[in-house]
C-alpha cells in the first residue's frame, strides 16, 4: 500500500487554486463580483485534481485493470499523471468559454492559454514541487 499524501496535497491544491482565483481575474473582462464564483468553483476543481495526482496510486487501485498496464507506471506515474492535467486544462478552457462576460467578451471570459497551461503543469508535477517544498516547510504547519 502506498502512502495516502493529504496535508501537501491540499497545500499545494490551494496554491494551485488561489493562481486560478488571480489567473481569472487578470483575464475577466466582466463588471462585478462574477469572476469570484467562476474563481471558487476553479480553484475548488484544482484541489481536487492536485490530490489525485499526488495520489494517483490510490486513485489507480479502484481500477485493478489498469494496474496490469506497465506503461501506466512509468516515470512516477507520469501518463497518468499527463492525462489528469490535460483533463484540468480541458475543464479550465471549457468552463471559460461558458460563463457569459460582460462588456467586452461575447463568449465567455476568455482565460487565456498561458494561464491555462501554467496550471495544468502545475498540477502535473505537483509531487515534484511538493517533494521538494514540503521538507522546508513542513515544521511551519503543527499538524503536519
Amino acid at each position: 500500500m502506498t502512502e495516502f499524501v493529504i496535508w501537501p496535497a491540499l497545500l499545494l491544491g490551494i496554491l494551485v487554486g488561489i493562481y486560478e482565483l488571480f489567473a481569472i481575474h487578470a483575464d475577466e473582462s466582466f463588471v462585478g463580483m462574477r469572476w469570484f464564483s467562476h474563481g471558487l468553483q476553479a480553484a475548488l476543481f484544482s484541489i481536487l485534481f492536485v490530490f489525485v495526482v499526488m495520489n494517483v496510486q490510490w486513485a489507480l487501485s479502484f481500477f485493478p485493470s489498469l494496474q496490469n498496464i506497465t506503461f501506466v507506471s512509468f516515470f512516477n506515474f507520469l501518463p497518468v499523471r499527463v492525462l489528469i492535467g490535460i483533463i484540468a486544462m480541458f475543464k479550465i478552457q471549457a468552463v471559460s468559454m461558458v460563463v457569459r462576460g460582460g462588456r467586452l467578451a461575447a463568449r465567455g471570459i476568455g482565460e487565456h492559454f498561458s494561464h491555462t497551461l501554467i496550471a495544468g503543469v502545475l498540477m502535473i508535477f505537483s509531487p515534484e514541487i511538493m517533494g521538494f517544498l514540503w521538507p522546508l516547510i513542513a515544521g511551519v504547519f503543527p499538524w503536519a
